[in-house]
């Protein structure tokens, strides 16, 4: 039989006191280290790639089926591209062609670019979201048949803008979408049948300092729509506010002027290569295959046609 005097007994009390505290620091050590882990590893996955052309930013949407969106410009980039902006619909990073579905900012600093004349929004692009140009310095900005969506202010203070062209599958433009502080719209082309579900103020002016008011841009716009629309659009609220409603042809009008498409379509084929004489050097192209495959997508350059 063992005895224990007091002071031994009160020492073994003292260090099985400290090795359990040990045990418990250990233990919560361990905890933290796994959860730290945890929370790395899953953020790794749920941050998107990114990549850029040399003018817009894209953020990779799914890499499986090879989507994209819009999340910004490159610093510098717009100012070689020329008095025409194209805003892809297709874009190469490396080897993989990457479809636009989506414009979520493309913020333009006017102050540092040249303007624009003309911003078009290419094919495939489905929607552009709230506050996605804010006061963009453009004349004119063409939509594709393939947009559905324009968010709340996407346009707002792009006092410039002088006109749109909205395609025949627009679903939804919301409130101040196209509107702006600043008067300066003046045309308005839908080349639709049926007149698009649009909020009541999507093409408000002044929206800040009367945000309540029917402060729509219409005795100063015309709207153009399809010929046999009329009844269409002119029974439509808010369509029917423009201050001038006339039908035309849109077989001949596609968002695109006729002195710039006679300048787009001066193309030379020689030795393998496409070239486009009518177009600046910095002006940007993209050229595509029989099959819809990007090769290539930058400033105007002869580019080798694909075997």
């Amino acid at each position: 039989m063992i005895f224990l005097t007091e002071k031994m007994h009160d020492y073994m009390k003292t260090n099985v006191a400290r090795i359990r505290d040990f045990r418990a620091i250990r233990l919560l050590v361990s905890v933290a280290m796994l959860m730290f882990v945890g929370v790395m590893a899953r953020a790794d996955e749920t941050v998107p790639r990114e990549f850029n052309d040399g003018v817009f930013i894209y953020q990779v949407i799914n890499e499986e089926d090879k989507t994209c969106q819009v999340i910004g410009v490159v610093q510098g980039g717009i100012d070689h591209v020329g008095k025409y902006l194209t805003l892809p619909g297709k874009v190469m990073d490396e080897s993989d062609t990457y479809s636009v579905k989506r414009i979520v900012c493309c913020h333009i600093d006017i102050s540092s670019s040249i303007p624009i004349k003309k911003l078009t929004i290419s094919e495939g692009i489905e929607e552009i979201v709230a506050n996605s140009f804010g006061d963009i310095d453009v004349s004119s900005v063409a939509f594709p048949n393939s947009l559905r969506m324009i968010g709340k202010k996407a346009f707002y203070d792009g006092g410039c803008i002088e006109e749109f062209y909205l395609g025949e599958n627009i679903e939804y433009i919301d409130d101040g979408a196209l509107g702006s502080s600043i008067w300066g719209l003046s045309r308005v082309y839908v080349n639709s049948q049926v007149p698009p579900t649009i909020h009541r103020y999507a093409f408000r002016f002044d929206y800040y300092r009367a945000p309540n008011k029917d402060y729509m841009i219409k005795k100063y716009c015309t709207l153009y729509i399809p010929k046999g629309s009329y009844e269409r659009y002119i029974n439509t609220e808010p369509w029917n506010q423009f201050g001038k409603i006339e039908e035309i042809d849109f077989s001949s009008i596609d968002g695109v002027s006729v002195d710039e498409a006679t300048e787009m379509l001066k193309v030379e084929v020689r030795n393998g290569e496409v070239s486009f004489p009518g177009l600046a050097a910095d002006e940007r192209i993209e050229v595509y295959s029989m099959d819809g495959r990007m090769v290539y997508g930058g400033t105007n350059r002869p580019v080798s046609l694909p075997k």
